[in-house]
């Protein structure tokens, strides 16, 4: 899932996609030009999994939220053109990840991006729209705890 949003004041665009495992991809740059790739954001339940604060997490809550946030403040700095609108799509693509995750950078982030941006149909819809489509679709659903600190005591 994710969008392509532009500045045409600027001629700048920004893309954005959520994998099915829940990596959140970005590129940015300048109109006609080559995508630069940022970092991609690990969630914080894959890439710590012995993190006893994390378990219980899926891991695309964070990400669609982060997506949200992005969303929202590259709007408010000027990109109001959507490019590509959020929208949700399959990709032959297979995301491998690395039992390393939290030291790898090497995803295949540019592949990802432009199977993504040759699929993605054209026509406005919102991003919670998006949403919407994308979470059933995966079966999102909160997973649940496993840490004996949050369990109940059983009754005696």
């Amino acid at each position: 899932m994710g969008f392509r949003l532009g500045n045409d004041i600027t001629s700048r665009q920004v893309t954005m996609l959520v994998s099915q495992s829940g990596v959140l991809y970005r590129s940015h740059g300048l109109y006609g030009r080559l995508a630069r790739l940022a970092a991609p954001q690990i969630p914080h339940v894959l890439a710590h999994p012995n993190m006893t604060h994390f378990r219980g997490e899926h891991p695309l809550s964070r990400s669609i939220a982060d997506l949200r946030i992005y969303h929202r403040g590259y709007t408010e700095k000027g990109y109001s053109r959507a490019l590509v609108p959020p929208a949700v799509v399959v990709l032959p693509i297979d995301e491998e990840l690395p039992p390393d995750i939290a030291k790898r950078v090497d995803l295949p982030h540019r592949e990802l991006t432009d199977a993504f941006l040759g699929a993605a149909p054209s026509g406005g819809r919102g991003l919670e729209d998006a949403i919407r489509e994308f979470r059933p679709h995966l079966a999102c659903r909160p997973v649940p705890c496993q840490s004996r600190a949050v369990q109940a005591k059983p009754a005696r």
